[in-house]
């Protein structure tokens, strides 16, 4: 991957804040917006990072912070996914995200019939039991905890982490598109922060996710 250097150095400037990651992913269009939290001082090892640096550092990268996201300058704002797909937040939700269309479309299909079959259970007799048996069995759950057992049997690299972590669910854990965008997030990771750094946030969204689906 070629770097730029103007972006290698500002990135370096604020490489300690937990959402790098993201920043990163935006400016190289591996994941071009992500939710962005609206915090006043970013935490660092032995100092901490005012907000106005970390906005300045986004805004020198060509990027946006809006709506609680960063994200590319020409990514078009959320009200505009859901105005195109009206009546299926969870896909306007996951395109805007700009995670792969196949499994935002996978879980929008799969989460209207999950809330027709709940309401469907609702009607039956002993409608309690019936609605916790179905609670346990989510499709996205068990999606999700396929994914973590092949990923800890080193089946599937453990990058798939990256967007895990963020709550996105693949359509099913060997998609290729989901695989691959999760690839590309890891290396543009590891070359403007390094392996050891890179491991690091991988490991971090690891533990969020398995600490939920052991």
């Amino acid at each position: 991957m070629e770097l730029d250097k103007k972006a290698r150095s500002i990135i370096q400037e604020i490489k300690g804040i937990e959402e790098i990651d993201v920043i990163i992913w935006a400016f190289i269009d591996t994941k071009r917006c992500s939710a962005f939290p609206d915090k006043k001082v970013y935490g660092l090892p032995n100092h901490a990072l005012e907000k106005n640096i970390v906005l300045r550092a986004i805004h020198d990268l060509g990027l946006e912070c809006k709506d609680c996201a960063v994200r590319a300058k020409d990514w078009l704002p959320y009200e505009e996914f859901f105005k195109e797909h009206r009546g299926a937040m969870d896909l306007a939700m996951g395109l805007y995200y700009d995670i792969p269309r196949c499994c935002a479309e996978t879980f929008q299909e799969r989460h209207e019939n999950r809330i027709n079959q709940l309401l469907t259970v609702a009607l039956e007799e002993d409608s309690k039991e019936l609605f916790e048996e179905q609670e346990k069995n989510s499709f996205f759950d068990k999606i999700i905890q396929e994914t973590v057992t092949l990923i800890s049997a080193n089946r599937l690299p453990p990058g798939l982490f990256l967007l895990l972590g963020q709550s996105y669910v693949p359509r099913q854990p060997h998609c290729p598109k989901f695989i691959e965008q999760a690839k590309k997030m890891s290396e543009s990771l590891v070359a403007y922060l390094g392996k050891e750094r890179t491991d690091e946030i991988i490991k971090k969204y690891g533990a969020k996710v398995t600490k939920i689906y052991k």
